[in-house]
């Protein structure tokens, strides 16, 4: 199950973030559904699996929160992103992502420009990402 819709009556949800003001009540409604689905596939570099990377599935539509899919692949470069909720995702993979604030839009950016554009249903898809290498920000 996911996260379909949240609805907020005296607060502000936005990306993830439920902003109260103290002293306010609040009426907070989380529609959950069934339908979940799943990414796999394999990291190239230079015509080579790629392991050491971090393959991330950044999603278009933040209305079902912060969460962001994210895996390494194995020896063989192959990774699986499970429990992804419908929707459109920019799927990347990128070399030595360890510390990279990802979730930063500033700094997520310039990785997206290549990614590989992926609309999940609720079934699996398949992908096949070429390893993004840029400077760090």
């Amino acid at each position: 199950m996911y996260i379909d819709s949240i609805t907020v009556k005296g607060g502000t949800y936005q990306k993830g973030v439920l902003q109260v003001e103290q002293g306010s009540q609040i009426e907070l409604m989380i529609k959950a559904s069934e339908g979940v689905g799943q990414i796999e596939g394999v990291a190239m570099r230079d015509g080579q699996p790629a392991a050491a990377a971090m393959v991330l599935a950044m999603p278009q539509d933040w209305s079902h929160g912060n969460y962001i899919p994210r895996d390494q692949p194995d020896s063989d470069g192959t990774f699986t992103l499970s429990s992804v909720p419908p929707g459109r995702y920019k799927v990347v993979a990128i070399e030595d992502g360890r510390g990279l604030a990802y979730a930063n839009p500033d700094v997520i950016q310039p990785y997206l420009e290549k990614a590989a554009l992926v609309t999940v249903t609720g079934t699996k898809r398949n992908v096949k990402l070429q390893v993004e290498v840029l400077p760090r920000y």
